[in-house]
């Protein structure tokens, strides 16, 4: 099932591709929403609450600089506590000057703590960006299931460590096994 809103969370230094982005939603029929539109906002609380109602599905547009926005982690942070039956998608797209593009995994420590995150916790996906419309449709489709499955929490569970995790599951580079959850809690102990 297709989102019927997405928000477009980015920083000013992605304008460039949220507006293809925005071009590619509108060809597949799906309306869009970004911090862009607020410029004439006097209020901009109000026009995210606004957001929030409307739209289905987060996509963050993750560039060199969007680690570092605490804008953009806000906006994850919003719609994820967003009050509903049912929470909103997330999909973060990996863009192509980003240092994590052309490697078959992404690094954590380069990308939005709370995107890394609900990705962990198998709620969000992070994918390589494209203009091929039917990965969009095929991405749109995942992230409905993984929001269908289960509520994320909006608190990290999980702090960034020097790891690499795979774009897929079926690569095995960098694979994540089980017991990963249980080596961070061993390597958070104090040592003596």
């Amino acid at each position: 099932m297709y989102p019927t809103k997405i928000f477009i969370s980015h920083v000013l230094e992605d304008k460039e591709y949220a507006s293809k982005l925005r071009d590619i939603l509108d060809s597949l029929g799906i309306a869009s929403k970004s911090c862009v539109d607020w410029k004439q906002a006097d209020d901009v609380i109000a026009m995210l609450k606004t957001d929030l109602q409307e739209c289905d599905l987060i996509c963050v547009l993750v560039g060199p600089k969007t680690r570092a926005s605490k804008f953009v982690d806000s906006e994850i942070d919003a719609f994820l506590k967003k009050q509903s039956d049912l929470p909103c998608g997330l999909l973060g797209i990996i863009l192509p000057e980003h240092v994590d593009f052309k490697r078959p995994y992404y690094d954590p420590i380069e990308v939005p703590p709370r995107l890394h995150d609900r990705v962990e916790w198998e709620f969000g996906t992070i994918k390589h960006w494209t203009l091929d419309e039917a990965s969009w449709k095929s991405w749109f489709d995942e992230v409905d299931r993984r929001r269908r499955t289960g509520s994320p929490s909006t608190s990290l569970s999980l702090l960034m460590s020097n790891r690499k995790f795979p774009w897929n599951a079926s690569e095995s580079v960098g694979k994540v096994t089980n017991d990963f959850i249980s080596r961070l809690e061993l390597s958070d102990a104090p040592s003596d």
